[in-house]
């Protein structure tokens, strides 16, 4: 697989967190329609609750981001013939962002799904996180979440989002502006039916291509050991015959309190390697390497174990830069 694939935990405004419950097996959830979906597909499909919604969401779902460029440039109609085989098997859930090819990902999508019957999908998107321009990539105020929220649904072609969370909240100046500000605006949406449930999202389960078998884009926050590190333990398994990738979403797809694993796939040939993989139980083999994998990864200094507050320092740097700049030409 050379997909990138993200796992969502979201975290909610009031502190509860998304939780998996029993998989569900279908053709008991809502999103079920028959006539369109592969019923045998969407049989071998597990779905969970999604947080304190009334969604049951499946098991694998589909991240907007390599639409958006994120991961490089792909076939368009590839992309959308992938968006279509993932939701005729059994897929549900589709997250993206205004932020992923500003705009992009969201353009393909309401073209994807143009000619899907509404009732098989959710759709999940964000507000918050916009342009490339570091002073006008975070825009957290009321105004501009019901601007973007309405440009949004234009480009999906929808008149309603399932999902709408805050994206990327840590890089907001002021966190009491996302509780006294955006969160109302977001409930204001859902109170007028353009959205359905409000959430906040931010996480990393193969940490956005560090455990896939190709690099991590460039702009990868982790620290160039942990990269180099993930390097050596990519090698490793391949070395004795396992795929790292297929270890990394058994594990999380087995993690308690992990509701769906976003897949970053771009064609339909990464659908079908995702989906089988996640049908077919690791063997006692590589149940031993996945082992050997977590406790080289425990055995890391812990402060390159992560890349926490990286991202938002590298952000406030940029824009401190821009202002001094800006002071200078005056």
């Amino acid at each position: 697989m050379t997909s990138n694939s993200s796992t969502m935990v979201i975290q909610f405004g009031d502190g509860t967190s998304v939780t998996a419950s029993d998989p569900v097996m279908a053709p008991i959830v809502e999103t079920f329609v028959d006539g369109f979906h592969d019923t045998v597909a969407v049989e071998k499909m597990n779905y969970n609750r999604l947080g304190n919604t009334e969604l049951l969401v499946s098991e694998l779902s589909l991240g907007g981001g390599g639409f958006g460029g994120l991961y490089g440039e792909y076939d368009r109609d590839g992309a959308i013939q992938a968006i279509d085989l993932a939701l005729r098997s059994g897929v549900n859930l589709i997250d993206t962002s205004p932020w992923y090819g500003q705009g992009r990902s969201e353009q393909l999508i309401g073209e994807a799904v143009r000619d899907i019957p509404r009732q098989a999908f959710y759709m999940a998107d964000k507000v918050g996180r916009y342009e490339l321009e570091p002073a006008r990539m975070f825009d957290f105020r009321p105004e501009r979440v019901r601007l973007s929220v309405e440009h949004s649904l234009q480009l999906l072609g929808l008149s309603r989002i399932d999902l709408l969370q805050v994206h990327d909240l840590e890089f907001c100046a002021d966190l009491e502006t996302i509780v006294s500000e955006t969160l109302p605006a977001l409930d204001e949406l859902r109170q007028q039916g353009l959205v359905r449930y409000v959430g906040i999202t931010d996480a990393g389960a193969t940490s956005m291509g560090l455990l896939s078998p190709v690099d991590p884009p460039d702009w990868h926050p982790a620290s160039e050991k942990l990269k180099q590190a993930c390097r050596e333990m990519k090698q490793l398994c391949k070395s004795r015959g396992f795929d790292l990738t297929r270890l990394a979403l058994h594990y999380f797809l087995t993690r308690p309190g992990v509701t769906s694993h976003l897949m970053g796939v771009t064609s339909p040939e990464q659908v079908r390697q995702d989906l089988e993989m996640s049908r077919e139980p690791i063997s006692a083999e590589e149940t031993v390497m996945l082992r050997e994998v977590l406790d080289r990864f425990a055995s890391l200094p812990a402060e390159i174990r992560h890349w926490e507050a990286t991202s938002t320092d590298n952000y406030w740097e940029a824009i401190n830069k821009a202002k001094g700049k800006n002071k200078l030409s005056v």
